[in-house]
């Protein structure tokens, strides 16, 4: 599968002009503000290691709305919805281990109390250009059944090649 949601194919594009002899972007190169179109639905994470651990610098109010709670100053294992936290740790995990952009659907599939109908990219980024140590993630919700030709409940992760 390709990416759906138009707003994320913009986001990825955007990613790839910012990278700089196929290396992650640096996060110098990445200005919030040229990404208004998608700020709410945005996150900015960086990396802890040993042990890996994902702390939220910017949690999207769109997103913190949706989820009832706001991560922004705050590692992920302090998110009061576990299931969400166990999905979303998988995704982020499986970035760092790839060191590539990596996309996640989620269509019609029940997390804790919620319907899931939501794509998510997660983007590598770097403070100097030698190492991931941080990571951008975005997410679209699609209308129910905006893809009928998927199996439901349907759940699929994959690497992108960036």
């Amino acid at each position: 599968m390709e990416l759906l949601s138009p707003v994320l194919q913009r986001l990825y594009a955007d990613w790839n002009t910012l990278r700089r002899d196929g290396r992650h972007p640096r996060r110098d190169d990445f200005e919030p503000a040229h990404f208004r179109y998608i700020l709410g639905r945005m996150s900015l994470i960086d990396v802890h290691s040993e042990p890996r651990r994902f702390f939220y610098r910017l949690h999207g109010t769109d997103m913190a709305r949706w989820l009832g709670f706001d991560l922004t100053g705050k590692f992920m294992d302090e998110a009061p919805n576990m299931d969400w936290a166990r999905l979303a740790c998988q995704h982020l995990a499986a970035v760092v281990d790839s060191a590539q952009p990596s996309v996640a659907w989620h269509f019609d599939e029940l997390v804790g109390e919620q319907l899931w109908n939501l794509e998510a990219l997660v983007l590598p980024l770097s403070r100097r250009g030698d190492r991931l140590d941080m990571l951008i993630s975005a997410v679209f919700h699609h209308k129910p059944n905006t893809f009928p030709e998927l199996a439901r409940p349907h759940s699929q992760l994959q690497t992108l090649i960036g």
